[in-house]
């Protein structure tokens, strides 16, 4: 068989892009990016390329004591920790290029990995969860079971999925349970899908602020999720001890008397 070698050379630069043979291109598409995106172009490329290299050097390692019979001692195993290091250094220009850090990529791996399809960034960002990814201080809210609304405030930073749900509030001279759960909170503020991604502000008619009488507050109960069918032992979910308004309480914590519980001065959180 005899192979066509200038066809096939031919066939690679006609299906290759212009930045990729033409400098004159590359440069252009550089100065085009920098003008229309905030992307740190220059720690980005060192970035993937040294990942590249030094992950190959890692792997080349791996390859001659597995299958070219070099020795598995310390030496070359000092010699795949020195790899890993540099692979760090260049993981370190990645983040600097993404504007994130170490902790803030583990605790993205992490809480995938654990919370798979429960956490709502778990496919990345789509049409329905978009607004998770989107501007701190916003709402998102999504429909529970296709019934229930339910609201969360955007935190962290654009472009990673963080939020906090709310689950309960206590109101001033009303029925301490008329916003004992997600949807009853929903509901009692009459808010809903059409009010995703509203900034949460004065202007908006909705906001949040330090309570008068926070300091009565006192305890803040830390303990595991409910209503998911993942990660149901993970300590996410926060309620004031002495609040009478929360949807539902840890095993063996008892709900106090009227006379012992917290009340707010307005509208003010549990």
């Amino acid at each position: 068989m005899t192979v066509d070698t200038e066809r096939y050379l031919d066939f690679v630069h006609g299906v290759t892009s212009e930045p990729s043979k033409d400098f004159a291109q590359l440069l252009a598409r550089m100065t085009e990016l920098e003008s229309v995106t905030d992307a740190d172009l220059p720690h980005l490329l060192t970035a993937a390329l040294g990942l590249t290299a030094e992950a190959g050097e890692f792997t080349e390692v791996v390859k001659k004591i597995i299958l070219q019979g070099k020795p598995y001692n310390e030496d070359n195993v000092f010699h795949m920790k020195r790899e890993l290091g540099d692979i760090c250094w260049y993981l370190a220009q990645a983040c600097k290029a993404l504007d994130t850090d170490f902790n803030e990529v583990l605790i993205e791996i992490v809480t995938v990995a654990i919370c798979g399809s429960d956490f709502h960034g778990f496919t990345g960002k789509t049409k329905s969860n978009k607004t998770l990814f989107g501007e701190p201080g916003n709402f998102y809210i999504y429909l529970s079971y296709g019934i229930y609304n339910c609201i969360n405030i955007v935190t962290g930073k654009r472009n990673w999925a963080n939020g906090v749900l709310l689950r309960s509030i206590a109101i001033k001279d009303e029925d301490e349970r008329i916003a004992s759960g997600p949807g009853l909170l929903a509901k009692r503020f009459g808010l809903n899908r059409n009010h995703d991604n509203l900034p949460i502000s004065i202007e908006n008619g909705f906001w949040i602020a330090k309570g008068a009488n926070s300091k009565q507050m006192l305890d803040i109960v830390q303990t595991t999720r409910i209503g998911i069918s993942q990660a149901k032992d993970l300590p996410w979910r926060w309620y004031l001890q002495n609040s009478r308004s929360i949807s539902k309480r840890a095993k063996g914590d008892k709900t106090p008397s009227k006379n012992e519980c917290w009340y707010p001065s307005s509208f003010e959180g549990s």
